[in-house]
């Protein structure tokens, strides 16, 4: 599907956004709303889809989602082979400030780990085993340690943003 999808023109394919799954509620008769937050065990199934994809349809871009709620979330789909991380139901549960726990998390695991930049900061990484399919063997690898572009280009204005609700917040509970 990805290679016919290519083929037609795409540039990117996101793994797995979810549906909105609306229900109707019988003893109500009313139709409920399907908004259900993912979590972190949902990543599993796209994880393993870009591990798999990642080399196969080299020209598309893959953007991970679903079941992103901590940096270790980002770091996981970062080294099975994602290209751009969302995440939408951590921020929605715990605010838009969320993204700078998310930033730090992930620049805090680059840095015990030794990776420079996010620009293919999983080279070399398990995805490999994970695209043949044998998730029980042990991981032994090492990061590139070549300097690459740099790490985190949207981080000065998440936190700006970030610092300036803070203070609004400061501000206003004065």
């Amino acid at each position: 599907m990805a290679t016919r999808l290519q083929r037609a023109g795409a540039n990117g394919l996101v793994l797995f956004n979810r549906f909105m799954q609306s229900d109707i509620d019988p003893d109500t008769l009313t139709v409920t709303s399907g908004l259900t937050l993912s979590n972190p065990v949902e990543g599993v199934l796209p994880r393993s889809w870009i591990a798999r994809l990642r080399g196969t349809v080299v020209p598309l871009s893959l953007a991970a989602s679903t079941g992103v709620e901590s940096a270790h979330d980002v770091a996981a789909y970062l080294l099975a082979g994602a290209d751009v991380v969302m995440s939408t139901s951590s921020l929605l549960r715990h605010g838009p400030e969320h993204a700078v726990a998310l930033l730090d998390g992930l620049q805090a695991w680059m840095a015990r780990k030794g990776f420079v930049s996010l620009d293919r900061c999983a080279d070399g990484s398990p995805r490999e085993r994970c695209r043949r399919g044998r998730y029980g063997d042990p991981v032994t690898w090492r990061p590139s340690t070549r300097r690459r572009t740099p790490t985190l280009p949207a981080e000065d204005a998440i936190r700006s943003d970030a610092a300036e609700r803070r203070g609004a917040l400061e501000t206003a509970g004065r």
